[in-house]
């Protein structure tokens, strides 16, 4: 499951990073069968997509080219992610902060449900509130390196 942040900071070159690596992401849960659920927010839960099978090129296309631009909210996506029982992939720059309530709340359920989070920072080093809802953060630098196929495979 990707948590994809798609507000005003990430206009531009970050919007574009985040989404390839969103798009990766995803075809390579299809091609494992597994179902890829996109949560895309900006200062709210904009969208919920689910996807069980190979997307038609009007797809891709249509994932790619939405935007928002609104402000950002860490807690509402990840509240609605957790309804679901995954793994989360969290893309974002980084720019929000979290309640001390939300941040218990978070760990407590990632313990019960048995679950990680993976946080991937756009063009920003990892901000204390990523470090502290996940269990790994990193940047696309490391994900544009040699290990970057071993990072996909953590990640899925």
């Amino acid at each position: 499951m990707v948590c994809l942040d798609l507000s005003g900071s990430m206009r531009g070159n970050k919007e574009i990073w985040a989404k390839a690596i969103a798009l990766c992401l995803m075809e390579i849960s299809l091609k494992r069968n597994k179902r890829y659920i996109a949560v895309l927010f900006d200062d709210g839960v904009r969208d919920i997509k689910i996807y069980e099978k190979k997307m038609s090129f009007e797809e891709v296309l249509d994932f790619a080219s939405v935007f928002y631009g609104g402000g950002t909210n860490f807690e509402k996506p990840l509240r609605e992610a957790l309804k679901f029982n995954g793994d989360i992939v969290f893309i974002t720059d980084g720019e929000c902060e979290i309640s001390l309530e939300f941040l218990e709340k978070i760990n407590e359920e990632k313990i019960k449900k048995k679950i990680k989070i993976y946080s991937i920072c756009i063009n920003t080093k990892p901000t204390v509130s990523l470090k502290k809802i996940s269990d790994k953060v990193m940047t696309i630098y490391e994900l544009t390196s040699k290990t970057a196929e071993s990072v996909f495979d953590i990640l899925i």
